[in-house]
This record gives C-alpha cells, sequence and structure tokens, in this order.
C-alpha cells in the first residue's frame, strides 16, 4: 500500500535545495514512478500488470508484446523530474522487441526530488477523485481549446486576484469565473468579470488562502480557461514560489506526444501536495 507523504514547504525547499539529506531516514531504492501506462506491461519478477503510480527500482526491465503497437508507458524519474515515454510502433526500431530497462541515474542515492515526487504522486493515484475531476473538466473540450495553467499566487486581500497575464488574451466580453475551493468549507464563488479590449481583467476577490480551481465560461456558457491556483499568504509565499518553480521549470522541459497534458496533470498534483502540506 503506498503512504501519503506530506511536507511544510520549509521541507520541501530543503529537499530541493540541497537533497533528501536533511530528512532523517529516508529510503532512495526507486528511481522512477509510472506516470501513465497503455497497453499490459510487466515487470520482471512481479505477478501482474503494471500500474500508473508503480514505483521502479534501478534496473527494473519492463516488457510488453511487441506487436501491440497502440502500448506505451510514461516515467518520471526522481533524481531531475525528467520524463521518458516508450511507445511501441510498427517499424525495425520498435522499442517493445527488448525489455526496457530503468536507469538509476548518478542523482539517485541523494536524489533531491525524491519525497516531493512521491507526495505528488500519492496525491495522484491514492486519491483519484481529485484527479478525475481535473480530466472531465480540462478534456470535455467544446468548439475551443481549452487553456490550462497551473500556478502559486501571493494572496492579496484588497487588491484581489487578476488574470491578467495569467492566460492569453481572449475577446473582450463579459465572462463568467467559477473558483471553488478544495478545503471543503469556502463556499464557491462565481463571478461576472469583464476583459478589455487590452486583455486586462477585473480582479476577483479570494477570501482565504488555499487552492482553488478556478473555470472561465465565455457569455455563450462555453468553457475557455481552467487554472489551478494556489494562493498563499505572505509569510509562506516566497518557499512556495520557490518549490513550484524549481519543479516546472524542469517539467517545461518534456517533450514528445502527450508532454503537454502530463505536465498539466503533474503539475497539478504537485499543487494538491502542496496545498496539503501547509
Amino acid at each position: 500500500m503506498r503512504r501519503s507523504v506530506f511536507l511544510g514547504w520549509q521541507s520541501l525547499l530543503c529537499i530541493l535545495t540541497v537533497g533528501v539529506t536533511c530528512l532523517h531516514g529516508q529510503q532512495t531504492r526507486p528511481v522512477a514512478y509510472v506516470l501513465a501506462v497503455t497497453g499490459n506491461w510487466q515487470l520482471e519478477g512481479q505477478q501482474g500488470a503494471v500500474n500508473a503510480g508503480q514505483p521502479l527500482d534501478a534496473g527494473s526491465r519492463l516488457s510488453t508484446g511487441w506487436y501491440n503497437y497502440d502500448n506505451s508507458i510514461t516515467l518520471v524519474h526522481y533524481d531531475d523530474l525528467s520524463r521518458t515515454r516508450i511507445a511501441c510502433e510498427n517499424s525495425s526500431k520498435n522499442p517493445c522487441r527488448n525489455p526496457v530497462v530503468v536507469s538509476g541515474g548518478d542523482e539517485a542515492p541523494t536524489n533531491q526530488f525524491k519525497t516531493l515526487l512521491s507526495a505528488a504522486v500519492s496525491v495522484l493515484f491514492d486519491k483519484p477523485p481529485a484527479v478525475a475531476t481535473h480530466y472531465a473538466v480540462t478534456l470535455s473540450r467544446g468548439k475551443y481549446v481549452v487553456i490550462e495553467k497551473e500556478d502559486v499566487v501571493l494572496l492579496d486581500g484588497e487588491k484581489g486576484f487578476s488574470l491578467t497575464g495569467e492566460i492569453p488574451a481572449l475577446p473582450a466580453g463579459t465572462y463568467t469565473v467559477d473558483a471553488k475551493s478544495n478545503d471543503g468549507k469556502t463556499s464557491p464563488l462565481s463571478e461576472k468579470i469583464a476583459t478589455l479590449a487590452d486583455g486586462s481583467w477585473q480582479t476577483l476577490r479570494i477570501p482565504v488562502p488555499g487552492l482553488y480551481m478556478i473555470s472561465i465560461l465565455d457569455p455563450d456558457g462555453e468553457r475557455r480557461a481552467d487554472l489551478l491556483v494556489l494562493f498563499v499568504s505572505g509569510s509562506r509565499y516566497s518557499a512556495a514560489r520557490q518549490v513550484f518553480d524549481s519543479v516546472k521549470n524542469r517539467t517545461s522541459k518534456w517533450e514528445g506526444t502527450n508532454s503537454q497534458a502530463d505536465e498539466h496533470l503533474f503539475l497539478r498534483a504537485i499543487l494538491l501536495a502542496m496545498s496539503q502540506s501547509s
């Protein structure tokens, strides 16, 4: 059974800057996690199929039927948060003809991202409703491509939260902005907010710190943007900002098929983990 690991932002910042040695007794055997899997994959020495969220040790050997050209598996590595996607293909270069060996990396014994990644994966796969909600909202497309973004924002009770600069410009008009906190206590917000021809927005009042799903609907009721934003008070903002930027600087380098969708999903798991570590 997987453990839920939730740390304070100061501890997460410690991990990101000097490694998990700042936390006593941490085990560092797994070097990667399965972020996504399509089709049936087997781990040598294990009964049953490989599942999303499963940790993998260095030297693990993964295999699938080489003729299953729709099969794929995506890994996220502890040491640098790099992403590896292996997809079977109908060609002489098919990577599924031989077992995929998981490499360890030189940094694995003192992996600086291990605990943060464990926390994110714990949220991602131990609490599926949060992930299911994300996909139900963001993958149900209308006639527009829905803008997705994740961020950490300093809560300013006087000035409020402005979408200016947070998302690409939308046509001028009045939009419905729905904001729902994940704390189960704060009442959902729904306001009519205008954006002007220069791309600027009126502000949205966020009452208390926390993690909010913010959805923007145009005058026709079409969903135009979904944001997951962690609003943080002044004393905690700097550490939270550094943690999130350290992760995003690495996930922004992910490339290849489904890399953007994987990045959004992973960053949302990071924010969910951070919101529960305060």
